[in-house]
Parts: C-alpha cells; structure tokens; sequence
C-alpha cells in the first residue's frame, strides 16, 4: 500500500500509477477502451502517470529531509542545525610571501600569482604592498576562489599572472606559511560531527568531554584520557586524573584559553587535569583555576607504494594517488592509531585505473625517508602526519 505506513514512506511508481488509471477508465467510461501505447489516450494516461509519479517522489524526498540519516544538501543543512551542528563552509586559503623588486614600488592589490603547474590555485594581493628596500616580507596573498589549497608553503616561486612592472618574484615562506583553506563540509561529514555533539550530556563522560572539546574553534580532534585508579596509570596519568588531548588541523588553530575553559566547565568536579601544557580558567565565582591538557605527539610517516597501472589512458597518475593517500591520513589518523600497509593498499587498490598494488613492496614508517616497514605502531600520544613529500608511488 502506497503511502505513509508503519515502517515509513512508499511511493507508487510510473508502471503503479498508469495501472491505477487505466483501471478506473475501463471501469467507469468503457471496458471496451484502447489503451494501447500507440493510442492517443494511452499516451496521454502515460503523460499523465509521469507527472503524477513526480508527486509521490517530491513527497518520499520531503519525508527523508526530515531525518539526518537520509536528509542531504540543505535538507540536511536544516536537520543538523536544529541540534548546533552549523554546516562549516568552504574558506580561501592564505599564503604568507615574500615580494621582491624595485625599492620603493607599491605592489597593487589585485596582483595575482599561481604554483608551479597549477594554474587554477591562483592567489593574490588584497591591498597595495610597497617594497621597502626592494623586497616586502610576510606578505598575505589570498585564494582567489574558496576551498582546499595543496600549495606547498616550502619556498615555492609562485608564477606571477598580472605583470607588474618592477615585481621580480613572489616567493612563499617557511615554515608553516600556508593556512590551505577548507572545502564546504560534506554530507557525509556534517552527519558524522552532529552525532558526535549529540554526545553531549548533563554527566561529564568521556564521550561528552570529548564531544564539548570539538565545539572549540580550532579543535579538529580530541582524545581524553582517564586515571580512575589510586596509583599512576600505564598512560602516565596520576591517581584520579584526565588528560585532553586536543590537536588542530586545518586553520585557523585553537585559542588555548578557549580551550582549557571547556575542559574546566566539562570535567567533574573535584577531577585533576593533567599534561604538558596548561592555561588558567575561570570559575563560576570569578576564580582563576589552573588547567593542564596536551597536544598529541606528531609522528612524520613516509610511504612508498608500488602498483601496477592500466596503459589505456584511464590510470589517474602518480600524483592523483599521492595525493588521494594524503586526504586518506587527514581525515582518518587519529591519536593513538597505527597504520598499516594494508590500509594503504585499500585506499589505492580503488582508484581509476589501478591494476593492481604490490602487497610485498608497500611500506611505511616513521623517520625514514626510505621505508621499509608495513606498519607503524602508534603509542597513545601519538598522531601520525602523511604529508605530499613524503609518499612515493612507483
């Protein structure tokens, strides 16, 4: 039965509706009607069959907007937010340069400039900049469209793309130049950071702390620690105690009193904070209260895969799979976890035009360049880093 039921919505199909139609004809103008494909009235009962068949489809796409598991696009937009999730949009990358050139000329906004071999990340100047005894450092250059960056803030020569005359170079800088810009949070994405704030509740669990700590500006992962025996535990925590472990990825990074004020007004009271860094709260009388949390342990990885490709055009590249093991490490590394050749080798063995990859020849290790290891063991602290220099596909 089409409709509202107890499992949820069904809807009738083009085939369900013309039957509906063409039932209701035979039975109330003529039995004897053609209604054959060809005819005229069986070709409008299947104009009209389709219309309405858009009906019920429009009403199966409101009934699923209205629940996070099947809402998408804005639907899911609206869901998320009735509870705080607030879809993050995409942001313009920054890249801090060096511009270099005839002392005293003024650099205009508007100068644009792009990384070697990529022509569609262009950035540019957004205010005159004079080059003071012919060169201007720590100069901020904007994406000129929004979303994720992949320059590489290593000395990069940036090609310039609106002449200036006088403008030598524009170099970028190191280290950590680049703030690379976010692209708009996906489906997939705002569904999975609005069950983690569903965490939330009136107890200070471990789930809820952690789940409080990823509202922080900034505060892209979280792990917490807890010590609920008498002695020093096996993670180093005294007696009683909890660690947060907070870390940031994309920029901009975390205010640490912003930080250490939600572990303060998260944790149960009477509950020891603990770790390497530390800040002051405030209380709810105005009290300053000292507040320990840490950063996880950054843990450089290289990668070396060896695959065999398709020779008909259809192989993405060496780059597109270097890169495509780069957003694998970024979205799914988190404190504490290993990685292993075998998750290396799934996430290549699905790309466009990959034979097959080389299960005895794919390594990784960390502080080798060269590796020759199929897996890392990370200890609790430790957060592994893949970056694009540091993976090599053969």
């Amino acid at each position: 039965m089409a409709g509202l039921t107890a499992t949820g919505i069904t809807i009738k199909s083009v085939d369900d509706i013309l039957a509906d139609i063409e039932a209701e004809q035979l039975a109330n103008i003529d039995s004897q009607l053609n209604l054959g494909p060809d005819d005229v009235l069986g070709q409008l009962n299947g104009i009209m069959a389709a219309s309405v068949a858009e009906v019920w489809e429009l009403l199966e796409e409101i009934y699923h907007s209205a629940y996070a598991d099947t809402a998408s696009g804005q639907s899911l937009s609206y869901v998320a937010a009735l509870t705080g999730a607030i879809r993050r949009v995409a942001t313009k990358a920054e890249v801090r340069v060096t511009l270099t050139g005839t002392s005293g000329m003024t650099v205009p906004a508007g100068t644009r400039g792009y990384p070697e071999g990529d022509p569609d990340s262009l950035f540019e100047t957004i205010a005159p900049i004079v080059l003071t005894g012919g060169a201007a450092a720590g100069q901020i250059m904007y994406a000129v469209t929004v979303g994720k960056s992949t320059v590489a803030g290593n000395s990069e020569t940036l090609t310039i793309t609106t002449p200036v005359s006088g403008l030598v170079s524009i170099i970028t800088e190191t280290p950590d130049a680049l703030n690379p810009g976010l692209d708009a949070e996906t489906d997939s994405e705002l569904r999975l950071r609005r069950e983690q704030s569903l965490a939330l509740a009136g107890a200070s669990t471990l789930e809820a702390i952690r789940a409080e700590m990823l509202t922080v500006a900034g505060v892209d992962s979280c792990t917490v620690f807890e010590n609920t025996e008498g002695d020093t535990d096996a993670n180093g925590l005294p007696p009683y105690s909890i660690e947060v472990l907070v870390s940031n990825i994309n920029a901009p990074s975390y205010d640490t009193e912003e930080v250490v004020q939600q572990i303060w007004n998260s944790k149960p009271a009477g509950t020891p904070t603990y770790g390497a860094l530390s800040d002051d709260a405030t209380d709810s009388q105005g009290n300053l209260r000292t507040v320990y949390y840490s950063e996880p342990t950054p843990v450089r990885l290289y990668v070396i895969v060896n695959l065999t490709p398709r020779t008909d055009g259809t192989y993405i590249g060496n780059a597109n799979v270097e890169q495509a093991i780069v957003d694998w490490a970024e979205k799914n590394l988190q404190v504490g976890q290993s990685v292993y050749a075998s998750d290396l080798i799934n996430v290549v063995a699905d790309l466009e035009g990959v034979i097959s990859v080389d299960v005895s020849n794919t390594f990784v290790e960390a502080g080798d360049a060269t590796p020759d290891t199929t897996e890392w063991i990370a200890t609790a602290r430790d957060l592994g880093t893949i970056a694009l220099i540091d993976v090599a596909v053969n």
